[in-house]
């Protein structure tokens, strides 16, 4: 009797364990939420279709890490003249600042070329919620037209802007 107990408690046990695995067995990975706030399980999605089209997406002609050219790369493709000596002064100051910063643009939502009316960086702060809270608010504070909306364009040293990193993979 009692080793009938034991197998049923090893039973339910080793139940509880599969409770968290994915649809195919596999573990769920720990990601980033899109805020970057707080950490989500997310299963891989391992249907063939599917990762010969999420390999396409994820593929980008660019680097996501921000380099010495990237102001003169996002001038050219959001058709904006940056040739002004302060563009290229507040870039280099981002480019060199210490972490936790983040840079907000201003522009209709859905839209990046519909416009660029304002930007704000901000940096040095304790975490980078908070960077890309100040930024935002910065951002809204200074933007040129009302009803653009501001959006993080870079985190610490990477482009983040999902519109932007579609336009840099046309």
């Amino acid at each position: 009797m009692k080793k009938l107990i034991l197998l049923s408690l090893l039973l339910l046990v080793s139940n509880q364990g599969f409770a968290k695995l994915c649809d195919d067995g596999s573990r769920p990975e720990r990601v980033i939420s899109d805020d970057g706030y707080y950490f989500e399980s997310k299963c891989k999605d391992n249907k063939k279709t599917s990762k010969k089209k999420n390999s396409a997406k994820q593929k980008t002609l660019y680097p996501l890490a921000i380099q010495p050219n990237t102001l003169d790369v996002f001038c050219d493709k959001v058709n904006m003249d940056c040739s002004h000596p302060d563009d290229q002064e507040w870039f280099r100051a981002y480019y060199t600042l210490g972490w936790h910063k983040a840079m907000a643009i201003a522009y209709p939502k859905g839209r990046i070329l519909g416009g660029i009316s304002g930007a704000y960086f901000w940096y040095g702060e304790t975490s980078l919620g908070q960077a890309k809270i100040n930024a935002l608010s910065q951002c809204n504070i200074n933007k040129a037209v009302y009803s653009d909306q501001c959006f993080i364009l870079l985190e610490n040293s990477l482009i983040v802007n999902k519109d932007y990193i579609k336009l840099l993979n046309r």
